[in-house]
């Protein structure tokens, strides 16, 4: 807000921070800055959480054409107006087979978007039938989030394979949250038609996931037989670990414990420790899934009929990126992590791996003093009765809409969280 907003009719919304957690209230002003008079029926909030996701996928077909390259008469499957056709001689070792390979290229657009949170009430009734005069008025709200809400989430992808002919390009995946405001009014043109020309603003805000449960110890372990070119037994291999807690925030480090029995005559040179997230997004039916490898670790080797338990376990501290996005689990967005041990004896036995699964929450906002506070210009005529968003909540109605002095304001009331229809 700015000169722009005060040098003419504006609607803008302010929240008294940019970061909430699931289950807590945002409260917050619609601000209207009037400067010529206009009619309007009504002053409207909404708090809307969606989730997005959006690729390209090229999908790659490879036939084998009889005939020159200059007589392919291959159809080629392109969608959105993209194709991309490569044909190059090469016979089938029969000097005879005038054949070639024809390669198709076939281009998709994948979107969707699931809008799973929408509140929307009316914060004051105009009277129709008398202009708003210019000044400033000011509508104070409070909505409850539901606990449920899941967490602001951000996935980039330049490009991504996904099996041998597919590939995807430009991918991105995104929980968003805002507030919006709109001022519904209407303007007659030429004396005839009524046009909508609503005033809208509005602010974007960060909801992070709350801790359904507290975080509870981590117990896991795996025996796995070793065998050498799959089929001559060399014995097994157990492997646990133990953890204070399976939860952890972004940035910080985690600590397990681990014991490993090698009851193999093979050593183990190869002892890593690492975290996985794995993505899976969907859109227009199809579906994007990558792991990556978030933090890796390496431990000296293993010699054959060793064990290290007890006092003698291994301890390890991985550090978790502060960036790193929350666990989710959406309609369209899916994330998960995943903690894994691995063993390698070389190339010619299978890994001993065992793989336990983690919840990671986003790191809280910096403890510092918000910078969210109205203009120094602003200095509201009106201020309006606080508004709190839930079923039920009677609508404040101002019969004469004519700029007066700012009551006081009231003792902030306690509100229970509602639950709304099509949270996840």
């Amino acid at each position: 807000m700015g000169t722009a907003f005060s040098s003419g009719n504006n609607v803008a919304v302010w929240c008294e921070k940019p970061d909430y957690y699931s289950g807590e209230v945002v409260q917050g002003h619609v601000l209207l800055n009037v400067c010529q008079a206009f009619v309007a029926t009504s002053v409207m909030v909404e708090v809307k959480g969606y989730e997005k996701t959006s690729w390209e996928e090229i999908t790659v077909h490879e036939q084998y054409v009889h005939g020159p390259p200059h007589s392919c008469h291959h159809k080629h499957h392109h969608l959105n107006g993209h194709k991309n056709d490569h044909c190059h001689d090469q016979g089938k070792g029969n000097r005879n087979d005038q054949g070639h390979w024809c390669k198709t290229e076939r281009r998709q657009l994948c979107f969707s978007r699931n809008d799973f949170f929408k509140v929307a009430v009316p914060l004051h009734h105009f009277n129709a039938n008398l202009p708003v005069q210019p000044g400033q008025y000011q509508f104070p709200f409070r909505v409850a989030l539901p606990a449920t809400l899941p967490g602001t989430f951000r996935y980039d992808c330049d490009s991504s394979q996904q099996g041998v002919n597919r590939l995807h390009r430009h991918v991105v995946g995104k929980i968003h949250y805002k507030v919006k405001a709109s001022v519904l009014k209407s303007t007659r043109v030429l004396g005839l038609v009524d046009v909508a020309t609503n005033l809208a603003g509005r602010q974007e805000i960060v909801v992070r996931q709350r801790m359904i449960r507290p975080p509870s110890e981590l117990t896991a372990e795996r025996v796995t037989n070793v065998r050498m070119c799959c089929l001559w037994g060399q014995g097994m291999v157990i492997i646990r670990v133990r953890a204070v807690k399976d939860a952890f925030v972004a940035g910080e480090t985690v600590l397990m414990l681990l014991e490993i029995e090698n009851h193999t005559n093979l050593a183990f040179n190869d002892v890593s420790v690492s975290v996985e997230r794995i993505v899976n997004l969907m859109a227009s039916g199809s579906q994007h899934t990558v792991t990556d490898r978030i933090t890796k670790q390496k431990f000296p080797g293993l010699p054959k009929s060793t064990t290290y338990v007890s006092e003698n376990a291994r301890r390890m501290a991985l550090q978790l990126p502060i960036s790193l996005v929350p666990t989710t689990s959406g309609g369209l967005i899916k994330c998960s992590y995943q903690a894994c041990l691995e063993l390698s004896a070389g190339l010619l036995t299978n890994n001993a791996r065992l793989v336990v699964p983690l919840t990671i929450y986003a790191a809280p906002p910096p403890h510092e003093a918000y910078s969210m506070a109205p203009p120094a210009f602003w200095h509201p005529q009106m201020v309006a009765p606080a508004v709190e968003v839930a079923v039920g909540v009677p609508v404040v109605t101002m019969q004469s809409p004519i700029p007066s002095a700012p009551p006081e304001p009231g003792p902030a009331k306690g509100m229970p969280n509602p639950t709304y229809a099509g949270a996840i």
